[in-house]
C-alpha cells in the first residue's frame, strides 16, 4: 500500500489526480478551536475519518486531507486528549497508512502523555499502530510497555499475542530478563484456556525468533496449536512456513511440523496429495 504524507501542500493537485490524499495548506474548517472544545472536535474529526466509504470522488479526496489538517491542528493545541481517541486515533492511521512525521509526533506526544492512564484495549491498539507502521519513539514505546505490565493480565488472547509481538519487535534483547520473559510465561500458562486463532500462533512465533526467546514450554504449546489447526484445514502455507521457521530459529525442530510445511506448500501449488 502507498504511504501517504501530509507534508508537501505543493504536490496536493498531483496527489489528487493520482489518488492520494495529502494535507493542504488550509483546514477544513477555519473556526479557531476552543480549548474547552478541543475533545469534541478531535472526537468528531475521527469519527468522520473512520467512515469508510470509498475515496473514488476527487472532491471527497480533498476534503479528507482538509478534515486531516484540521485533526493535526486539534491535536497540536490541545494540552490532553482522553485515551480512547489514542487508541481510535491509532487505529485510523495505521488502517489508511497515514505516515505524516508531524502528525505523527503529536500523536505519540499525547501517548506519553496519557500512557499511565491507557486501558488494555487501547495499550494494544497504541502497540499494534507501532509496529504496523514501524513508528516508535522510545519513550512513546517505554511508557507503554511499562503501562502494559500493569494491564496484561486484562487482555484476550489476541491482544495479548499483538502486544507481545511488538515489544519483542522493539526490544529484541535481553529476552530472558523482564517485560518479555513475563509476558511469555502468562501466554504459556493462559494458552488451554483461550480460543487461539492462527494469527496469534503466528504473532507468538514471530515474537520468540524476534526476540531469540528460547523455551521448550512455549514452543510445545506453538507446535500444538499448529498441528491441530492443520488438522482443521485453518491453516495456510505462509502460517506453517512462518511457524516452522520461528522455531528453528530459536533452536526447535519438528519432523511433524515440517511435514504440515511442506504439505501446505503442495496443496497451495494445486499439488493432489493422497495418503
Amino acid at each position: 500500500m502507498q504511504r501517504v504524507f501530509l507534508t508537501h501542500p505543493e504536490n496536493l493537485c498531483k496527489a489528487v489526480l493520482h489518488g492520494f490524499c495529502l494535507l493542504p495548506v488550509q483546514r477544513y474548517s477555519q473556526s479557531v478551536i476552543a480549548e474547552d472544545e478541543n475533545p469534541k472536535v478531535i472526537q468528531r474529526l475521527i469519527e468522520k475519518l473512520s467512515q469508510n466509504r470509498p475515496k473514488f470522488d476527487r472532491s471527497q479526496r480533498v476534503e479528507e486531507g482538509l478534515v486531516y489538517a484540521e485533526l493535526q491542528e486539534a491535536l497540536r493545541v490541545a494540552p490532553n486528549i482522553p485515551p480512547p481517541y489514542i487508541g481510535k486515533l491509532c487505529n485510523l492511521l495505521a488502517i489508511n497508512n497515514i505516515a505524516d512525521k508531524a502528525l505523527l509526533d503529536i500523536l505519540q506526544a499525547h501517548i506519553c502523555q496519557q500512557a499511565s492512564q491507557l486501558s488494555h484495549i487501547e495499550v494494544y491498539q497504541v502497540l499494534r499502530f507501532m509496529v504496523e507502521m514501524g513508528v516508535c519513539e522510545a519513550r512513546a514505546f517505554s511508557l507503554t510497555k511499562e503501562r502494559l505490565m500493569q494491564v496484561y493480565t486484562k487482555m484476550d488472547f489476541s491482544g495479548l499475542s499483538h502486544a507481545v509481538k511488538a515489544v519483542a519487535f522493539f526490544e529484541k534483547t535481553n529476552a530472558d530478563e523482564g517485560a518479555l520473559r513475563s509476558l511469555f510465561s502468562y501466554l504459556v500458562r493462559i494458552w488451554p484456556k483461550r480460543r487461539v486463532r492462527v494469527t496469534d500462533v503466528v504473532n507468538i512465533a514471530t515474537a520468540a525468533r524476534e526476540c531469540s526467546y528460547s523455551d521448550k514450554r512455549l514452543a510445545q504449546a506453538i507446535l500444538k496449536a499448529t498441528l491441530v489447526m492443520h488438522s482443521k484445514e485453518k491453516l495456510k502455507s505462509y502460517h506453517a512456513h512462518t511457524i516452522h521457521n520461528a522455531l528453528k530459529a530459536v533452536g526447535f525442530y519438528s519432523k511433524e511440523l515440517e511435514d504440515v510445511m511442506l504439505y501446505s506448500s503442495m496443496k497451495g501449488k494445486g499439488i493432489v496429495i493422497f495418503g
